[in-house]
């Protein structure tokens, strides 16, 4: 009977955790599931793209191209000093940049997002950036100072819509009730944005 619940329990927080981030999932098993993991569907599909990932930066590396530095860069030059498998390596790589493709698509989504549903500020920004650049080119980080209407549009979109669902943690500095609830005095709390 244990087994079962055990499968069953591992079954459905790997299906959950799996749509949600699945590379991610497997720096963060507490028990050695090696064997387990290589069973999901997902496993497979990520290691081989991810491995594709991690070749690609060992030919540039051979072929004595000008590559920029990179975490997977660092890992393949300082392997030694880790002693990582490749197979470690490749999903450490493959989790940075499924993080940083999240975050960063996400930025973007919730910036355009911002600019459809406000029309009016979209126009502004718009508007400072045929000021300052023209029409022929994309800004750059150079032009950053002379945007402040832009700089000022994409904190206000990201406040207004935050990447992350958990934001900064509070301080309770006195009791709280709370739909009867009570939050005692210096109770930590994180807000759920979304």
């Amino acid at each position: 009977m244990y087994g079962i619940v055990f499968l069953m329990y591992y079954t459905t927080v790997a299906q959950a955790v799996a749509s949600m981030a699945p590379s991610a999932v497997i720096s963060s098993l507490l028990f050695n599931a090696r064997d387990m993991i290589k069973f999901l569907t997902w496993y497979g599909r990520d290691l081989k793209l991810h491995t594709g990932q991690l070749k690609w930066v060992k030919e540039q590396m051979q072929s004595n191209e000008d590559i920029s530095p990179s975490f997977t860069r660092y890992m393949l030059e300082n392997s030694q000093s880790y002693d990582l498998t490749e197979t470690e390596m490749v999903f450490l790589a493959g989790v940075f940049f499924g993080a940083g493709s999240d975050m960063t698509s996400a930025s973007i989504f919730t910036v355009l997002m911002a600019a459809a549903c406000f029309p009016e500020e979209q126009a502004k920004v718009q508007a400072e950036l045929y000021a300052v650049i023209g029409r022929h080119r994309a800004p750059t980080f150079a032009d950053q100072g002379s945007l402040p209407r832009l700089q000022a549009f994409i904190s206000e979109a990201l406040r207004w819509r935050p990447v992350v669902s958990g934001g900064l943690a509070h301080r309770t500095t006195k009791d709280v009730i709370w739909e009867n609830y009570c939050i005692p005095a210096g109770t930590t709390v994180l807000g759920n944005h979304w």
